[in-house]
């Protein structure tokens, strides 16, 4: 199980936010969780959800979560966290 290790965080990858529970789980160790959000509405539901901090995963770390270059969704999901912190996952890309 994971909280019988020393771990700091939780990372939802993409997808639906973790199952019942594991956010209220994660608090009671004193685990932060988070989840990387690729789009606006993925910001949402991870919200709603409970998470302490998201990452903005732009279409440069990967490609796997929509086509927003992370230079535009980074200040997107900020807005959208209303106070949470925010990581930027990706790099800014050009067409060199």
């Amino acid at each position: 199980m994971t909280f019988r290790h020393p771990i700091a965080l939780i990372a939802n990858a993409l997808g639906p936010p973790p199952p019942p529970g594991l956010v209220d789980r994660a608090r009671t160790y004193g685990v932060a969780v988070t989840a990387l959000v690729g789009q606006p509405r993925h910001a949402v539901m991870q919200i709603e959800a409970g998470m302490d901090l998201l990452i903005a995963q732009g279409t440069e770390a990967g490609g796997h979560t929509g086509i927003i270059a992370t230079m535009v969704l980074t200040p997107e999901i900020v807005d959208i966290a209303a106070g949470r912190p925010v990581l930027a996952a990706g790099d800014i890309a050009s067409g060199r």
